[in-house]
């Protein structure tokens, strides 16, 4: 097992990072965090390129366009904005949600971005005229502020304003279709063909989504009643052939198309998983596990772990660490790649750091 320092080190955050994420021309990198500023750095020389302060508690999530040009970024505040990466010229200032926005995703067509909200909404927006284009609903249940008592892909079990226990099916049967989140939406990820996307959430779920009709397909996870795990992080592998999720383990989830039938004699291929169980499993227990992240080539997955910022590098097929990545002196919370198979990880002390897998597999 071989230890690698990192590459790059950017400084200049004041508090912790809280969302990064990289050009597709692996030029930039833009963060941001509870110092209330978004910074453009480059890749090459680690220096940073302009400050943007944000009149937000917290920057909570970033995401750029596929043509490099553009930035969005959204905050506990609601707002979502979108801005050039060279210039920080605001673009477009979305509408307000009125809910904090937790995650943002780009399509692969740069036409639409999807904010997953604090409040187990989803929107869609059109990047070029800024109007909000759909929203995907949440469950209907509810759901008092004790939040969700446990969860299956069935029903969900939950106290309701007046603290009485309720249970809800998760199947609209009018609509022959499933409902949404029943709480707060962590992450978010969109199948390179832009038809299809998957989130997770609070409620102890993954629920696979289509795009354009708004329709929740499938839901994922809640098996036997499980206490609720929050999902945290959601990776689609290059292939489409498995999606990585992240709650208390990491799950590994197999994908195929089957075709399904929905009464009345209702017919549609859905991209769905084969049964609602993970094929496999890697337990917390050994990692202590912060986030995940997948490679570029799909063979591996990067894994943050513990109170010190270390990062493993995990053979996908079996769980193996080969190699560890060394250099954080605090708990890395956010993990992304590059198309350049660079690993990149924001801690809670404000620093991020790069490695190049290429200098190192």
């Amino acid at each position: 097992m071989k230890i690698h320092s990192p590459g790059s080190i950017f400084k200049g955050h004041q508090d912790a990072i809280k969302a990064v994420c990289v050009t597709p021309d692996c030029k930039y990198i833009v963060s941001g965090g509870r110092d209330k500023t978004i910074r453009i750095w480059d890749i090459n020389s680690a220096k940073c390129i302009y400050i943007q302060k944000e009149n937000t508690k917290n920057i909570t999530s970033i995401a750029v366009t596929p043509d490099s040009r553009y930035y969005l970024s959204g905050g506990d505040n609601g707002v979502i904005k979108m801005r050039n990466i060279e210039t920080g010229e605001l673009c477009i200032e979305f509408q307000k949600v009125y809910s904090e926005v937790t995650t943002i995703v780009v399509t692969n067509d740069g036409k639409y971005a999807l904010s997953g909200l604090d409040n187990g909404r989803i929107y869609r927006w059109d990047l070029q005229t800024g109007k909000n284009v759909m929203i995907y609903e949440k469950h209907p249940a509810d759901i008092g502020y004790s939040g969700i008592i446990r969860s299956s892909n069935r029903e969900i079990a939950y106290n309701n304003f007046i603290t009485n226990l309720e249970y809800a099916y998760t199947y609209n049967s009018d609509k022959f279709t499933f409902y949404g989140h029943a709480d707060r939406i962590n992450t978010l990820s969109i199948f390179s063909s832009d038809t299809y996307f998957v989130t997770g959430s609070d409620d102890n779920t993954i629920r696979l989504w289509d795009l354009n009709s708004g329709q929740c397909l499938w839901i994922l996870g809640g098996y036997h009643w499980e206490s609720i795990a929050s999902i945290y992080s959601l990776n689609i592998t290059p292939n489409r052939r498995y999606i990585i999720s992240k709650s208390g383990k990491i799950d590994i989830w197999k994908v195929g198309w089957i075709k399904y039938k929905f009464p009345p004699m209702i017919r549609f291929f859905l991209w769905c998983f084969d049964r609602s169980r993970p094929i496999r499993t890697f337990h917390d227990t050994a990692y202590s596990i912060n986030c995940i992240m997948i490679d570029s080539d799909g063979k591996r997955v990067i894994v943050s772990s513990g109170q010190q910022g270390t990062l493993y590098l995990l053979k996908l097929r079996n769980g193996k660490c080969t190699h560890i990545l060394e250099g954080h002196k605090k708990k890395v919370n956010v993990l992304v790649g590059s198309n350049n198979k660079h690993v990149i990880a924001g801690s809670i002390d404000g620093v991020i750091q790069l490695w190049n897998l290429k200098h190192i597999l």
